[in-house]
């Protein structure tokens, strides 16, 4: 009977790497996250603004939904009258005693913008309050009017604004601008 022949394995295999395969791998790595970095913080801030148009999309929408709903005005103030980056709220005259004041007239209250973002109203608008009211169509009071802001990062490149629309019919739209 013979026996198969078997070969010997006369030396030890390698199973890891070594401290400059490592050394490599780990200055390639960091070459290629500073290069990334930069990048990543402008979808950072393209996010960051597409996120706060959409808020202000959702409460002029909201505003126009409850304006129609109820029959009623429903106007967005800003909470300082003097910069609505600092927080929006949707009040309705709920109990109907013919002001906007109370606490049960709030409807909706916004935060203010985070990420330093500059919201500026275009010159073209027409506020003779400090506020915009809707009817209850829904539409821009008074009507004819039409507002619009532009959202945009303090360090703008590219596309990095955006322009929110309010038209005379009360349809809120968002759009990207490049910055100027």
């Amino acid at each position: 009977m013979s026996i198969p022949h078997t070969k010997r394995v006369t030396g030890t295999a390698s199973t890891g790497f070594t401290l400059v395969e490592l050394m490599v791998a780990l200055a390639v790595a960091a070459i290629l996250l500073s290069l990334g970095i930069p990048s990543f913080q402008s979808t950072i801030t393209n996010n960051r603004l597409t996120t706060q148009a959409n808020e202000m999309v959702t409460l002029f929408s909201l505003a126009r939904s409850e304006a129609i709903n109820r029959r009623a005005e429903v106007r967005v103030v800003p909470v300082d009258p003097s910069d609505w980056s600092q927080g929006m709220s949707v009040i309705a005259d709920t109990n109907k005693d013919g002001d906007f004041t109370d606490s049960e007239d709030l409807l909706r209250l916004s935060s203010p913008l985070e990420g330093e973002s500059i919201l500026t109203a275009d010159a073209s608008n027409n506020l003779t309050n400090s506020y915009i009211a809707l009817n209850s169509r829904g539409a821009l009071q008074p009507v004819g009017d039409t507002f619009a802001y532009q959202l945009s990062a303090p360090t703008c490149t590219g596309s990095e604004t955006r322009l929110i629309t309010v038209a005379t019919t009360g349809r809120v739209s968002a759009s990207r601008l490049d910055c100027p």
